[in-house]
């Protein structure tokens, strides 16, 4: 099983690679002195949507916001540019504030975006449909692609395996694009993909691939995949923007749930895909409402797994401008 590294030496790694693309963006100081103008940044999976409608629909700008997606590989990448102060709010997964916080960097969720629920699940494992692999037993030896090594759909993957009996360092992982995870299982570079949607979903269409099992379901029924966060700092001098910025992403969140035929436009455009490859796109919970236990059971996990030194209340990187569900 590959090491895990810091989330500190991902962040330093990350900004090092970042560096020439974010070159050109507005500096923090820049970003405080006009705080209506907010740089996100964000990923391509599916958990994205309600910011594109937001920003498509001029949600913010009606909220007095001039909101500006960067769009970026992944969490590792956007935490990297909020640590440096290229952005000011980052979309990740439950994860990545949740290391950041655990590792001294003051990162808080200001939002949740998206919860997995197992009634409605949006991230599979997928293998070709002639291999011989049935359950997480026949995975032992094997090579298992993941979008990223160090993000709450690991934790998943690492308790779906020990639930089954199976030694975590019997299996190899290998980090992979979303979109890329296809072609690496069509040319056996690895053995099974953990895939989100609309990479998922496109996969399926494919009809060269089935479910091997929806892993997040060992974590629990319902938990936070995607959240917003920033700095405490820039946070708590900007409570009010946040707040707007909440609002609208809100309104754009209900709008995306209802609609989600009519927004798999904007997911395809930003993710580079053909709008074809979504006619099958299963969207996670839709939802910026956060409860303790959306974000406790990714705490739990990651301390279980040695993502993070100790565990914690999640209570301590909830914001409180953030809207909390009963």
């Amino acid at each position: 099983m590959r090491t895990v590294p810091s989330i500190a030496a991902r962040l330093l790694i990350a900004a090092s690679l970042l560096a020439s693309e974010c070159a050109g963006l507005p500096s923090a100081a820049g970003a405080q002195a006009a705080p209506e103008t907010i740089l996100v940044g964000a990923s391509s999976d599916d958990v994205v949507r309600p910011l594109l409608y937001a920003v498509d629909a001029g949600l913010f700008k009606k909220a007095g916001l001039d909101v500006q997606l960067v769009k970026l590989a992944n969490g590792a990448a956007v935490a990297a540019a909020v640590a440096g102060g290229s952005i000011q709010l980052g979309k990740g997964s439950a994860l990545t504030p949740v290391q950041a916080y655990a590792k001294g960097i003051p990162f808080i969720v200001t939002a949740n975006l998206a919860n997995y629920s197992s009634d409605s699940p949006n991230i599979a494992m997928l293998v070709q449909n002639s291999a011989p692999i049935h359950g997480p037993k026949d995975l032992v030896g094997k090579t298992i692609g993941m979008v990223g090594l160090n993000d709450s759909n690991t934790l998943g993957v690492y308790a779906w395996l020990e639930k089954a009996g199976v030694d975590l360092t019997s299996v190899k992982f290998l980090e992979l694009g979303n979109s890329a995870g296809a072609a690496a299982l069509e040319a056996n570079r690895v053995d099974a993909m953990l895939f989100l949607d609309p990479a998922l979903s496109a996969a399926l269409a494919t009809n060269n691939f089935r479910v091997l099992s929806y892993p997040n379901d060992a974590l629990g029924r319902r938990f936070s995949v995607g959240t917003m966060f920033g700095f405490a700092s820039w946070v708590n001098a900007h409570l009010d923007e946040v707040a707007r910025f909440n609002r609208a992403l809100s309104t754009a969140e209900a709008f995306v749930a209802g609609h989600e035929n009519e927004t798999k436009a904007l997911a395809a455009a930003y993710a580079g895909l053909d709008l074809s490859q979504l006619q099958n796109v299963r969207p996670p919970t839709r939802t910026t409402g956060i409860t303790t236990s959306d974000m406790q059971i990714v705490i739990d996990a990651a301390a279980k797994y040695k993502f993070i030194p100790q565990d914690f209340n999640a209570n301590d990187i909830i914001c409180k401008c953030a809207t909390r569900e009963k």
